[in-house]
């Protein structure tokens, strides 16, 4: 009878721990999701977009990075002259255009020295990215 009853409690035991892996994985998730959903504000916040706009860019196959970097020189005043962009600042259309001159064939310092942005003003710019994508959550 004792057997019975520690075989049951060890059975119990070992059900619990294969339980807590999966609550604490969704645990992180539901983290993980409010953290992103904070990041994606903070991007939008950054470049002059909404949250429903980078979300959609980044539904659309974009990076975090990429959608930061082509809105950063959207608002670069050079960038705007140069790019013929003449919308708001962050205005979903501006940044796409900047986006779409992104391939991958070039790189975004290819893409500012076809803007004719100065070479400090873009080195400026990826700083202000990088720091911006270092808070980017990790799940």
């Amino acid at each position: 009878m004792k057997q019975k009853i520690i075989a049951a409690i060890f059975g119990l035991m070992v059900m619990a721990n294969a339980a807590i892996p999966n609550i604490t994985s969704a645990n992180s998730y539901c983290q993980w999701w409010v953290e992103m959903d904070e990041f994606i504000g903070n991007v939008g916040e950054t470049v002059g977009l909404s949250k429903s706009n980078v979300r959609y860019l980044m539904d659309e196959g974009y990076s975090p990075r990429d959608i930061a970097t082509a809105g950063i020189l959207v608002l670069d005043n050079a960038a705007k002259e140069r790019a013929s962009v003449t919308n708001n600042k962050g205005s979903l259309y501006a940044v796409t255009q900047i986006l779409v001159m992104k391939n991958k064939d070039n790189s975004w310092n290819d893409v500012s020295k076809s803007l004719n942005i100065p070479a400090e003003n873009f080195k400026h710019d990826m700083e202000k990215v990088d720091k911006l994508i270092r808070k980017e959550p990790k799940l």
